[in-house]
């Protein structure tokens, strides 16, 4: 959940206890509770664990193959990005595991993983949308200025950007960070005191503003990775029909072949923008709701049905983020064979141990 509190820990348990029979939501705590242990650490623990390996594997093959093309930075550092969203994932589906929570630590974990899980997870997510973004972008650039782009768009500059995305995301959520401390908070409901979550005096409008800023950046993502999706879907095309008319003319070897790599970069860039756009959909729209209905949201009357189509909505995300190593394999030969080579390393190195 990318969501705002609002609350600290004690209200949050005293609210549920207040409200009782008042609350309208259509999914009851019970029902609630079970299905967080099949989505939250059921579907998205095994989603995360795979997708994390993946991208371990994603970076050393990109390490290998050096930063001298721009594609090969975006795509490292969106793999960057998609490890640490799903590492975080992966922490909170520990956090929701009833056998860790009720085991005797001394802390909350649904409040703690709020913090350490839930907000990283969700600063990795918008890092990993304007990525995205700046890959369409850059894509649809090589398509519009294709003899100029080279000097546009370089290698370092692209790192600058990259490392200039990560840094913007991450001030974004030292507000959050800076708003919530870890401190003593009782627990009605558990009838105990455990370490759990407290905000300074304005720690909630500090939140609100971080979480309206992630708010912008994720739907301007969006749009960006829309259009320019759009854009280079229409350049395949274009590309298709050129040619179907070129095998009819004589075209150098030399022409073709370059063509053909670039259109191969276009489709890869494409089916990521495409799973991007299938994955966040959903995202998006809920974020827009909760935005037109105050009642839709964690401490709402419809709390319960909005923890669990978040958890739908956060097992989309952790899918964008671990399967990119497919496409990665499957529509790149240089990625493909330095992959096996890594992998034959990395099987040789564990079995001499």
């Amino acid at each position: 959940m990318d969501a705002p509190l609002n609350w600290t820990s004690s209200d949050h348990y005293g609210l549920a206890e207040v409200q009782g029979d008042q609350r309208v939501d259509f999914i009851s705590d019970n029902t609630r509770t079970y299905l967080d242990v099949v989505f939250y650490v059921l579907v998205q623990g095994s989603i995360s664990l795979l997708g994390s390996a993946g991208n371990i594997l994603n970076i050393l093959v990109f390490v290998k193959q050096g930063f001298k093309d721009t594609v090969n930075c975006s795509l490292m550092a969106l793999s960057l990005s998609d490890l640490g969203s799903l590492v975080t994932l992966t922490w909170m589906s520990i956090c929701y595991l009833p056998e860790f929570r009720f085991s005797g630590i001394e802390f909350e974990s649904l409040d703690i993983q709020y913090l350490t899980a839930c907000w990283p997870h969700g600063s990795f997510a918008r890092i990993t949308s304007c990525i995205t973004a700046y890959i369409s972008f850059e894509r649809c650039l090589c398509t519009a200025l294709p003899l100029k782009v080279k000097t546009i768009i370089t290698p370092a500059r692209t790192l600058i950007i990259m490392a200039s995305i990560f840094l913007m995301q991450f001030s974004v959520v030292s507000l959050v960070f800076y708003s919530v401390r870890l401190g003593p908070v009782y627990y009605l409901r558990r009838n105990t005191t455990l370490v759990g979550l407290v905000y300074i005096d304005n720690g909630p409008y500090l939140e609100n503003m971080a979480f309206s800023i992630d708010i912008g950046i994720q739907i301007f993502s969006f749009v960006i990775v829309a259009i320019c999706t759009m854009i280079l879907i229409q350049s395949l095309i274009r590309n298709r029909k050129w040619r179907n008319s070129a095998t009819q003319s004589a075209v150098p070897d030399s022409v073709d072949s370059k063509t053909a790599r670039e259109k191969r970069v276009v489709v890869m860039v494409t089916t990521i923008s495409g799973i991007f756009i299938a994955c966040y959909t959903p995202s998006v729209i809920n974020l827009i709701i909760m935005l037109c209905f105050p009642d839709y949201s964690i401490v709402g009357a419809y709390s319960n049905t909005f923890i669990l189509i978040w958890s739908l909505f956060l097992n989309l995300e952790a899918i964008n983020s671990a399967v990119n190593i497919f496409i990665y394999y499957n529509m790149s030969s240089k990625f493909r064979t330095v992959f096996s080579m890594t992998l034959k390393s990395c099987t040789a190195t564990a079995k001499s141990k």
